[in-house]
């Protein structure tokens, strides 16, 4: 079974950090529809938790930190519940996190990221926390490893929101969210809302390829996650 920091002792974390592969699941609060505010942490925590157990097949031992719920949804602020951190604050708790990891033995860092809005700002802080700490870390989208064009409460959640978490509404959109467009050019985000992206995929395939994606970081590869 997976290892989860949080129910680990002082000294348990003291030989399991060093030499273990450290995932972080990231997520957000913000509405999605008339799914769970919280549906993107649940998703990211949920296949961290799946993927990790692929990966003690393969012989790599992983350690999960609690999830990260709250990330960069401004876009959604005008719907109740939503709870946005500025980005500077999402880099600094980055920053905190990896560096307190860091000082005790603890090598890669792999960020498993469950919403779109949170990249470009996890990218950064995983750059700047690499170079600060002298530490491996990565960012993994886990619909970009699997080769998926993700929307916001569209199918691919919604398969993965049955799957992996037993919900079984589907995402409806329709009357319930206006999504207030950014003033500046965001070609890959904000996604399509409600049911458009890519069609439904096997979530087992979806699995193998973040546990690949975590693999290949993990042993030193070139490819995703980026740096």
């Amino acid at each position: 079974m997976p290892v989860y920091l949080h129910y680990t002792s002082t000294e348990e974390a003291r030989s399991l950090l060093q030499g273990s592969l450290i995932v972080l699941p990231a997520g957000s609060v913000e509405q999605h529809c008339n799914a769970p505010l919280g549906l993107d942490a649940l998703i990211a925590e949920a296949i961290a938790a799946r993927a990790c157990l692929l990966l003690e097949e393969r012989g790599i031992t992983c350690i999960i930190l609690p999830t990260l719920y709250y990330g960069f949804s401004h876009e959604w602020l005008d719907s109740p519940g939503t709870v946005s951190l500025r980005p500077e604050t999402l880099i600094s708790i980055i920053l905190d996190v990896v560096g307190s990891l860091a000082a005790h033995g603890a090598g890669k860092i792999a960020i498993l990221n469950g919403h779109g809005g949170n990249s470009g700002t996890l990218e950064a802080a995983a750059r700047v926390a690499a170079r600060k700490y002298n530490v491996t870390v990565g960012v993994i989208d886990y619909w970009r490893v699997a080769g998926l064009r993700i929307g916001h409460c569209d199918k691919i959640e919604e398969e993965l929101a049955g799957t992996l978490l037993g919900l079984t509404s589907r995402c409806s959109c329709r009357g319930r969210v206006e999504l207030k467009r950014y003033r500046v050019a965001m070609p890959s985000y904000p996604p399509s809302v409600g049911g458009e992206g890519s069609e439904p995929i096997g979530v087992s395939r979806l699995l193998k390829a973040v546990a690949d994606a975590l693999e290949d970081f993990y042993r030193g590869g070139s490819g995703e996650p980026r740096l």
